[in-house]
């Protein structure tokens, strides 16, 4: 019986896996034949179409990463990921990048870093005399993930503050990773909760920045900020217009810069800065509807995971939506494997035991043979405390029986 229970639990769970590899493979299919179709329809060069042909890759590479590290956290293969995490924090802090690129990795750096915590599973128990009074090898695996998880977390910080709005949506992360430690987010329904605020804080911004580059001017509070500059509302106005030119199928990969005055005065302008525009400039409404399938697909598999990781989850992966809305964080591949790993490990649930339940009780001494007389006497009381606990007509109850054997003579 339990034997059957385990294989249907492990024919449920690959098949929740291969669901969710085809869905993901379909949908990184699909973009692949509008970012081709659109190149050969513009007769674009390689080069402008590989940062869109890299992004499935990325994102299904970081998926596949942070599954197999979700199901390896806590053993000894499980501190390689949080090595390489705390490696890839200190080379993006150290290796000359696009600075908002830098910061929202550092935002997933930190989500992924919360994720190993609470996948840390020690299995220590105390130093014996035959360890001669050394730490075992789990616990040490445990302190070493610990320690790489606290450097990682700082080297985040420390990359996620070089952006205003990377360090705003910071905080919501941070919300997400103590709400559980507080007893505020172990329930499913605020995973939903959360879920929901995360697509309607996507909607809120791709339609903010709709409006935005609809205006002729903007609000001075917006003009006078750093990151909303003159240059991203011409840049926002252009991609607008250029989507409006060709509503469906966009201008082909690579049409905007070619547009665009704005986009051509300076190198670090070539970009819309914003996903959604950029995107919809060049691919249309196809490629706008694709990107936002992609965009709630990973909101839902993040909220597949237990409460706590899948709250973490869907924090980094909604606040990196929302930043990639007022700029282009999309079009780095380390971004993308990073929120593709914390979506992934997020969403994948940590092994059950599948073997059978352990005794909770010790095993009782074989009581000693009775007479027949205590047999029959015993029997008696069994079938006379079936009814409800009454005895049945002619039976003896359990209150008499120690009085009946009692007034049995002893044996000669």
């Amino acid at each position: 019986m339990m034997g059957t229970r385990a294989a249907a639990a492990r024919g449920a769970h690959s098949a929740r896996v291969l669901g969710i590899v085809v869905g993901f493979g379909v949908l990184a299919g699909a973009w692949w034949v509008l970012v081709l179709v659109g190149a050969s329809a513009r007769g674009a060069e390689l080069g402008a179409s590989a940062r869109y042909l890299a992004f499935p890759l990325a994102l299904l590479l970081g998926l596949g990463i942070g599954r197999l590290g979700a199901r390896r956290a806590g053993g000894g293969a499980g501190v390689l990921i949080p090595a390489a995490a705390a490696s890839a924090a200190l080379v993006l802090l150290l290796v000359p990048l696009y600075a908002n690129a830098q910061a929202a990795a550092g935002v997933q750096l930190v989500a992924l870093s919360g994720l190993m915590l609470r996948g840390v599973r020690a299995r220590s128990r105390p130093p014996s005399s035959a360890d001669g009074g050394a730490v075992p090898r789990p616990e040490r695996v445990a302190l070493l993930t610990l320690a790489l998880c606290a450097v990682t977390v700082v080297l985040g910080v420390l990359l996620a503050v070089r952006s205003q709005a990377a360090a705003i949506l910071l905080l919501p992360v941070a919300a997400a990773a103590v709400l559980p430690a507080v007893g505020a987010g172990r329930r499913t329904g605020s995973v939903r909760a959360v879920a929901v605020a995360g697509l309607g804080a996507i909607a809120a911004a791709i339609a903010a920045v709709l409006l935005l580059a609809r205006a002729e001017t903007w609000p001075r509070e917006l003009r006078e900020t750093e990151s909303l500059s003159y240059a991203r509302h011409s840049l926002w106005s252009d991609a607008l217009l250029l989507w409006s030119a060709h509503p469906l199928t966009g201008a082909g990969p690579g049409a905007f810069y070619d547009y665009s005055a704005t986009a051509r005065s300076e190198e670090h302008l070539r970009a819309v800065h914003s996903s959604i525009l950029q995107v919809g400039s060049e691919f249309g409404l196809l490629g706008a509807l694709l990107l936002l399938v992609v965009l709630a697909a990973g909101v839902l598999l993040a909220a597949r995971g237990d409460p706590g990781p899948a709250l973490l989850g869907i924090a980094a992966w909604s606040a990196l939506a929302v930043h990639s809305m007022i700029d282009h964080l999309y079009e780095f591949p380390v971004v993308v494997i990073l929120a593709g790993l914390v979506v992934g490990w997020a969403g994948a649930r940590p092994p059950r035991p599948t073997g059978p339940p352990i005794p909770t009780a010790l095993p009782q001494a074989p009581s000693p043979a009775k007479s027949p007389s205590d047999a029959c006497s015993g029997q008696q009381s069994h079938r006379g405390s079936r009814g409800g606990g009454q005895p049945l007509r002619g039976e003896f109850s359990e209150r008499s029986r120690p009085r009946l054997s009692r007034e049995v003579p002893p044996r000669s």
